[in-house]
């Protein structure tokens, strides 16, 4: 008996089989930023924010620090 070898999927084919790019849907408006983001704050609470971050506190590792607020 003769065992065949099974060949890996053309590259153009197993590219589309990959979940979509977040950036993509982004620009495209398809998705929005804000399920990523749990908190937006000042920057002047930027001390507060890594402080939590540093502690590993549940949810301050997906914040954006708004400058001029």
């Amino acid at each position: 008996m003769k065992l065949r070898r099974q060949k890996a999927a053309p590259a153009h084919l197993a590219a589309d089989c990959r979940p979509p790019d977040p950036e993509d849907l982004i620009a495209e408006r398809k998705a929005s930023p804000s399920f990523i983001v749990l908190y937006e704050l000042p920057l002047s609470d930027a001390p507060r924010a890594y402080q939590h971050f540093g502690a590993s506190d549940d949810g301050w590792t997906k914040m954006v620090l708004k400058p001029g607020s």
